[in-house]
């Protein structure tokens, strides 16, 4: 498949994408096959729904936070964000944190304590930072004394 006037082949999540789009689906609704329905939240849900509607049960489907799959409800995509307990992190993750608890540090600083590259633990530093773990402070990404601090 190409893809207007480029000669770049369109690669497989590009396809998945179209598909989707053609179907009038989208990411979010996609099932995840291996988390049951009760992995989202209902109370954490109604919460954020508290101000427009009360929710009920069956309206996890209709919000497309759950689906049928194979003949159970599981979660989908967007209906993970709705769940209880802290986030979970993997154990170079955790190391990254753990530097961060006396202070803000450097990626250099951090990348020598995970014993990673500057660029793969400026990687994990981003996730972290969009998952609300850790702060990020300086003028910019060309800043040089960025640091960054862990938020929780």
């Amino acid at each position: 498949m190409r893809l207007g006037s480029t000669n770049r082949r369109a690669d497989m999540t590009l396809i998945g994408e179209l598909r989707r789009y053609a179907l009038g689906g989208s990411f979010d609704e996609e099932p995840m096959p291996g988390v049951d329905s009760e992995a989202v939240d209902f109370r954490v849900a109604s919460e954020c729904f508290a101000a427009v509607r009360t929710l009920r049960p069956e309206d996890l489907e209709t919000l497309r936070l759950v689906t049928p799959h194979q003949g159970h409800q599981v979660a989908t995509v967007g209906g993970m964000p709705i769940r209880t307990g802290p986030p979970t992190v993997d154990a170079t993750d955790q190391l990254i944190l753990d530097a961060l608890v006396d202070g803000g540090r450097s990626t250099s600083e951090l990348a020598a304590v995970v014993a990673l590259s500057t660029r793969a633990t400026r990687t994990r530093l981003v996730r972290l930072v969009g998952r609300g773990l850790v702060r990020e402070i300086g003028s910019g990404a060309s800043d040089p004394r960025r640091r960054y601090f862990r938020s929780i």
